[in-house]
């Protein structure tokens, strides 16, 4: 992967550039024995890189702190896999071992997933609680999630609103690609979870529609179907619309 290229392409001011290697042996040892074991099965050695910090002091973008949640800086890593997998637990634990919000690239080879994730803090004050993890999607081009991701493409009012824009365009991609809708909203991740619930209904309705034996007992699944599908179009034509 070309750290640099990436870097470019996002469009982030070169004072936020870092480009180290993250000390983890020191971080690790505040990790349980089973996720040392996790991470050191499925990262390779000096694997994990911190591509980039975003501060208020390099992008002149305002931090925001409430009760729950506290955006002193965003930091971008990469981090190379030695098996294309685990990547929502290996998220989860640096989220653990890293005060602030993250943007990681896991990669390995060819393949490139891009994981971010609402949050809040943690009581300890020193880690992050994940609240909704959002990855990108092979099906959508890495040049769509870098136009989406560029610096210049975010809302730059404070480090929140920041972080609120990546989350944004990966929906506003993931709509396009599942659903083929395009929408110049920025609002639209309810949209997004409805449709993706709904879809899980009407498999699950199909699924017992097709092992029930008695028609009397098929016409209710399929009504439900019917009903899903329709609130389902009625989403999609609300969202070509924003």
């Amino acid at each position: 992967m070309d750290e640099t290229a990436i870097l470019n392409e996002l469009s982030i001011p070169k004072d936020a550039w870092f480009l180290r290697n993250l000390p983890f042996n020191q971080l690790a040892q505040r990790l349980t024995p089973k996720q040392r074991k996790l991470c050191e099965e499925t990262i390779e050695s000096y694997g994990i890189r911190i591509l980039a910090t975003i501060t208020p002091r390099n992008t002149k973008i305002p931090s925001y702190e409430d009760e729950n949640e506290k955006y002193e800086e965003i930091h971008l890593y990469a981090i190379k896999l030695k098996a294309w997998q685990k990547q929502k637990e290996l998220y989860r634990i640096f989220t653990q071992l890293i005060p602030y919000p993250l943007v990681i690239i896991f990669h390995q080879g060819e393949k490139m997933e891009w994981t971010i994730a609402k949050h809040h803090r943690h009581a300890n004050g020193m880690s992050l609680v994940v609240d909704k993890m959002y990855q990108s999607k092979h099906e959508v081009s890495q040049s769509d999630y870098l136009n989406k991701f560029n610096f210049q493409n975010m809302n730059k009012n404070n480090l929140r609103t920041f972080y609120d824009s990546l989350i944004a365009g990966m929906v506003d991609l993931e709509l396009k690609v599942s659903y083929q809708v395009e929408t110049k909203d920025t609002a639209n991740e309810e949209y997004l979870m409805r449709l993706q619930e709904i879809d899980v209904q009407i498999a699950k309705l199909q699924k017992q529609a097709r092992k029930e034996p008695q028609m009397n007992q098929r016409l209710p699944l399929h009504i439900n179907i019917h009903e899903l599908k329709q609130e389902k179009e009625q989403l999609m034509k609300e969202l070509e619309k924003c």
